[in-house]
């Protein structure tokens, strides 16, 4: 949405986002400070990694005067990559279940211009509220919520499906616990083997949530 501010060489733009922007000369702006003598308007890509110094003062008059140089951008540009990009992380978002740090890897090679504009504080941010959307269960702190997950959550109980078999803590007052998964076919192959091998390994066990081993039974 837009709208031309009366009397100002300004436009009034809704980035969908709760932040205002303000365009002048195919180049946006936001809000940064006001005084009785003017107001000023910081480029938007202040805090990227362009660093645009460039600002708009405007005076009680009406007068619009920028400062600060040129821009080093394109801007109309850079704005048609930001939108690609967010479209693509947020299509994995909801497509795979890879960690944001990944998903933001891959899209981050299609998209060499976006890179630089957005975030990754930003593009975690996108990918979440994506997955909050459309119901994705956030990342267990622990493995007693993971476990709560695969129970209760639909569309993880349909990603492990009957291979999970629950959650198992030891007795007593001693602490942990252990999440089970099993195949049917194993289960009936552990009914008749002869000779059933364990092999166990704590270099490669999860970090979200922690684990300190990871147990692999065998026939």
């Amino acid at each position: 949405m837009m709208k031309k501010i009366p009397g100002y060489e300004l436009v009034v733009i809704d980035d969908k986002n709760g932040k205002v922007c303000y365009l002048h000369n195919n180049f946006r702006y936001h809000f940064a400070s006001s005084s009785s003598q003017k107001t000023i308007y910081r480029c938007a890509y202040y805090q990227s990694i362009y660093q645009c110094k460039v600002k708009l003062w405007k005076t009680r008059d009406g007068k619009v005067t920028v400062v600060g140089g040129e821009h080093h951008h394109d801007d109309a540009k850079n704005a048609r990559e930001v939108a690609a990009m967010k479209i693509e992380m947020k299509k994995q978002a909801c497509s795979t279940h890879d960690f944001p740090s990944r998903i933001i890897h891959e899209v981050e090679r299609n998209h060499p211009i976006a890179r630089r504009c957005i975030s990754i504080l930003a593009s975690n941010s996108y990918i979440r509220r994506k997955r909050d959307e459309i119901g994705r269960p956030k990342e267990p702190a622990t493995l007693e919520e993971l476990a709560n997950t695969l129970e209760t959550n639909e569309e993880m109980k349909d990603v492990v499906k009957s291979n999970y078999r629950g959650i198992v803590h030891p007795e007593g007052e001693n602490a942990g616990c252990a999440l089970l998964f099993v195949h049917d076919d194993m289960l009936e192959e552990f009914n008749t083997a002869k000779i059933i091998e364990i092999d166990e390994t704590m270099k490669a066990v999860p970090t979200t949530p922690e684990g300190t081993q990871i147990w692999i039974i065998s026939v």
